[in-house]
């Protein structure tokens, strides 16, 4: 009767260490870890400048201080804080800045809004991130109009040089978005390539 009870212990420890290094169950691990990682997928952002906004006049600076923001879009109400946020320079000599986005796939929206903008004052984005998020209607409507005095009263010294709404499901579904922000903002032309993939 001992004998049998010892051969029963000895069974379920071997039994219990083979399962414990099987690769059944590691396997497991790795579909539940990938499971985790896929709900925060990470984008690439590749910002190019194909003409910098600061290099027509001797005086320009021959560099562009650049704000970019994502922000989730909302039809009411102001804005949720920022998404994704970077400052960045391009000159001549590195025209190409590539970012990192670590995207939550379970966002519940239908689009995100893009907000550009070129620094000559180099207000904080603490600064301007609560202005932009509360007025940004008006942002966008005067930015739309050309309305230069209105857009200063919002972010003073600032150029906005780009708004763009993406549509969040193109990027869920591993496709990338591209599009151009370019124009002439108080005589300085300016274009720059953006792609999200």
């Amino acid at each position: 009767m001992k004998n049998k009870k010892l051969f029963i212990v000895v069974y379920l420890l071997i039994f219990f260490f083979s399962c414990k290094s099987s690769p059944f169950l590691t396997s497991n691990k790795i579909v539940i870890d990938k499971e985790i990682s896929s709900n925060n997928d990470s984008y690439n952002i590749l910002f190019e400048a194909k003409d910098l906004s600061e290099n027509m006049s001797r005086l320009s600076s021959k560099n562009d201080e650049l704000l970019f923001i994502i922000y989730k879009y909302e039809q009411q109400g102001d804005l949720k804080e920022p998404l994704f946020f970077e400052k960045f320079v391009l000159d001549e000599n590195d025209s190409l800045k590539k970012m990192n986005w670590k995207y939550n796939k379970n966002l519940n929206s239908d689009k995100c809004i893009v907000f550009c903008i070129e620094q000559d004052s180099e207000t904080p984005i603490e600064q301007l991130d609560p202005i932009i998020r509360i007025h940004y209607k008006k942002i966008i409507k005067a930015y739309n109009t050309k309305n230069y005095s209105e857009l200063e009263r919002y972010i003073g010294d600032e150029d906005l040089i780009g708004v763009k709404i993406i549509d969040t499901p193109t990027l869920n579904n591993n496709n990338s978005i591209k599009f151009n922000f370019e124009g002439i903002y108080k005589l300085d032309r300016y274009n720059y390539q953006i792609q999200i993939q």
